[in-house]
């Protein structure tokens, strides 16, 4: 067998892999994303707290991702950054899971290390996952193949967190051990996950020293660049998004005294449709660009918090929830793709890096800014939330209307690309805001 047929199985092998691999973490992901909020609220954390414990840990997963391609370089590969990393997350999940035994601060401290290390350990590696997987995945079929791995981490994910808001909702008298079971389970099949990533091929990093631009450089260059102003439209979505995202469950559970069932049936609808809309948004991205496909979703993203303020009624809700899945479905697997094209891939993983710590500090401040309006705007039909959720319209369709416009398209859409074998695919998500408007 020469060497050409043993790199090709290699390739083949790996995104199978790649593939299997986003069911367990589609199940850790979807319990870390889903119910931490929810989990703060049994414990009976106050909005601030909430605000807190969702910014601190953007912050320090934007530091830490300035470093990740200074790390990538010194240990000459991606993947032994991964997957350590991975494992890692898997252990986070132990110190939330034990704050079911606590009560008081002794709980809200768990939670906050374990959380923090959560975020930390998931993120950090993600730019150096998103280079590797983009060089495995040639550019004509990113966007069908991150969709359809999107499609098995996405169903696990939405089957996963169902069944635990039915658990927990069997378990209601005694939520905090219900919780306690979940993250466990979550922490099992992050493991799995992390074994999976292992038998992954990664094709060789070449980094030579003229690819180096430093963080100053970047940020000295970007009103400039096409990429600059790119960042600065998605960190304004960010900022914008992250300002109420944590505070959807806390509105349905501690305002509206919706059940964890109802509360899960409204997270898992939005992830369903995100899941059937993921394949056309690919195909059509790898058809008109990826461009279009963030022009179209993101004016759709201001409607969605509003559409909150007119009505509270649970059939209504289940209606704005599938308008979410479909448009958020198609923003975040752009948003990611346009980055890996911008890029050459000697310098993806600090373009990428660079990518995640600017938006990653537009999140904490938003998370930080919407924790404080949560308790001092003024209400709207009674309930302070809704002020936040349509001031969080208002700002997402100002970052639409402002900075977009300056974004160019990357790629050259001459000819269409040429029909190819499916293959099975995806990369970690970024910024996950289906059940949250």
């Amino acid at each position: 067998m020469d060497s050409l047929t043993v790199l090709k199985k290699k390739v083949k092998d790996s995104l199978r892999f790649a593939f299997f691999e986003g069911a367990p973490a589609g199940i850790a992901l979807g319990m870390m994303d889903s119910f931490i909020n929810p989990l703060a609220v049994a414990l009976g954390s106050s909005n601030i707290q909430i605000g807190v414990l969702n910014s601190l840990p953007r912050l320090f997963v934007s530091l830490s991702q300035l470093k990740t391609a200074d790390l990538v370089e010194r240990l000459g590969s991606r993947k032994k950054l991964i997957v350590p990393a991975v494992f890692l997350h898997a252990l986070s999940f132990l110190p939330i899971a034990l704050t079911a035994f606590f009560t008081g601060s002794t709980a809200l401290a768990l939670l906050f290390f374990g959380y923090m290390l959560c975020m930390v350990s998931t993120n950090f590696a993600g730019p150096a996952w998103g280079s590797m997987m983009s060089d495995l995945v040639p550019v004509r079929r990113r966007g069908s193949y991150f969709g359809r791995r999107d499609r098995l981490l996405g169903f696990v994910s939405v089957t996963s967190v169902f069944l635990a808001g039915y658990y927990l909702n069997l378990k209601k008298e005694e939520a905090l051990s219900g919780f306690f079971v979940l993250f466990l389970i979550a922490g099992v099949a992050r493991v799995t996950s992390g074994y999976l990533l292992t038998k992954i091929y990664e094709p060789p990093l070449r980094i030579k020293e003229e690819h180096y631009f430093s963080f100053r450089d970047f940020l000295r260059r970007a009103p400039e660049g096409n990429f600059g102003r790119y960042v600065a439209f998605v960190a304004a979505i960010h900022f914008a998004v992250l300002m109420s995202a944590p505070f959807f469950a806390v509105f349905m559970l501690r305002e509206l005294e919706f059940s964890y069932l109802t509360y899960s049936v409204l997270v898992t609808v939005a992830q369903t449709f995100a899941i059937l809309s993921g394949p056309f948004w690919g195909r059509y991205a790898d058809r008109v660009g990826n461009l279009k496909v963030l022009r179209i979703c993101s004016s759709i993203l201001p409607l969605l918090p509003a559409l909150w303020v007119l009505s509270q009624d649970v059939r209504y809700l289940f209606f704005v929830q599938i308008l979410s899945g479909i448009a958020w479905s198609g923003f975040n697997l752009c948003a990611v793709n346009f980055v890996y094209e911008s890029a050459i891939p000697e310098k993806r993983t600090r373009c990428v890096s660079y990518y995640g710590a600017v938006t990653g500090i537009a999140a904490f401040a938003g998370l930080l800014l919407g924790g404080f309006l949560a308790s001092h705007l003024p209400p709207i039909t009674g309930y302070r939330l809704l002020s936040l959720f349509l001031l969080s319209g208002i700002l997402r369709a100002l970052a639409r209307v402002f900075l977009l416009t300056n974004v160019k398209e990357v790629r050259s859409l001459e000819a269409p690309p040429k029909p190819e074998p499916r293959q099975l695919l995806r990369l970690e998500p970024s910024l996950e805001e289906g059940a949250s408007g």
